[in-house]
């Protein structure tokens, strides 16, 4: 998939919650407490169900629930050897945009290629843009955060791990991480075995 297609993936997925930027859902969540509530729900959840703008047909309440307590099964897990960890709200929506598209291919990918391509239709009209073809099924077998230096991408992909584990896509004979140098693959393996 080329680098515009991710971008278009993101804005679909920002428009699921009636948002057009990041910045719209930041400004949401950055002030709220991390953690869960007395029901053991995450914050972040309480805040993203409100939303004025979520479209419920495409991301019901019930699915926003579901979703947020895989998370909290997946930071439990990657809690495993470590001193407590919460998800700031940046890593918390990169691993929630990460449910719906996992969820998504594994119980409903023709519907969501349409879906993907309808708003990308609507998209390209808007930007007036023509250079970007529409999705197709190659273009969701990879998926890219992009993050600041120090925000935590190495957690994100343990729980990453744990959520390509539970939505069972396919069985891969193994997974790979290549890293630059010798050091940084021990420090990995060292952060690896904590997160169990």
């Amino acid at each position: 998939m080329n680098i515009e297609k991710y971008l278009v993936l993101n804005k679909y997925l920002l428009s699921l919650f009636g948002v057009v930027e990041n910045r719209d859902l930041q400004v949401k969540l950055q002030n709220i407490e991390t953690g869960e509530d007395m029901d053991g729900r995450s914050r972040f959840s309480n805040v993203l169900r409100s939303l004025e703008g979520l479209q419920k047909d495409k991301l019901s309440e019930e699915t926003v629930l579901r979703y947020d307590q895989n998370i909290l099964s997946y930071v439990k897990k990657i809690n495993y050897k470590r001193d407590l960890i919460t998800l700031k709200y940046f890593q918390y929506l990169g691993v929630f945009f990460t449910e719906i598209v996992l969820d998504n291919l594994k119980n409903r990918k023709i519907e969501f290629l349409y879906e993907l391509n309808e708003f990308l239709a609507a998209y390209k009209q808007q930007e007036d843009i023509d250079i970007i073809d529409d999705f197709n099924e190659d273009d969701l077998k990879k998926l890219a955060f992009w993050m600041a230096t120090g925000s935590g991408k190495t957690l994100i992909m343990h729980i990453n791990y744990y959520q390509f584990m539970h939505y069972e896509i396919f069985s891969p004979d193994n997974i790979i991480l290549i890293t630059p140098n010798e050091g940084l693959s021990k420090q990995h393996y060292e952060e690896m075995q904590k997160s169990g």
